[in-house]
């Protein structure tokens, strides 16, 4: 049987082998425009969810601060009453979590209490590359 001047045999659903090479290619082409972008935006929401905790929980502690007359001695101190305080000095919970937050890329936060410093604290991220990164690179509330 003839049709349109080719035999039935002859026509065959599908794609050719170039038409599979070039939609692989348009594709690879829109992941590399595409990738850089959500890798910007991914870090983009890390940074900004590890800020916003650096704040919250300094905020806390100045509370914790305020209320106990001295700096917590690890930020446990914010969730669990610590042993040397009674409930009535502690006024805790300070934060609402079981845990305290890990930054954005899931590293704990570096708390080191400063002597004769004000704010008597230090409270930092250590960042993208995470522990024993340059100072440059941590983030602060």
């Amino acid at each position: 049987m003839v049709f349109n001047g080719l035999r039935r045999r002859q026509l065959r659903p599908g794609f050719t082998f170039i038409e599979l090479i070039i939609a692989v290619a348009i594709l690879a082409v829109l992941a590399l425009i595409v990738a850089p972008n959500a890798i910007r935006y991914l870090n983009d929401a890390k940074v900004s969810t590890t800020v916003t905790n650096l704040q919250t929980i300094k905020s806390n502690i100045d509370d914790y601060i305020r209320r106990v007359n001295k700096a917590p001695q690890s930020l446990n101190d914010l969730i669990r009453r610590p042993a040397d305080l009674t409930e009535r000095q502690w006024h805790g919970p300070y934060l609402e979590a079981k845990e305290v937050p890990n930054d954005g890329w899931g590293n704990p936060f570096v708390y080191k209490i400063v002597p004769n410093a004000h704010p008597p604290y230090q409270l930092y991220s250590w960042g993208i590359n995470g522990p024993g990164s340059p100072e440059e690179e941590w983030l602060w509330p």
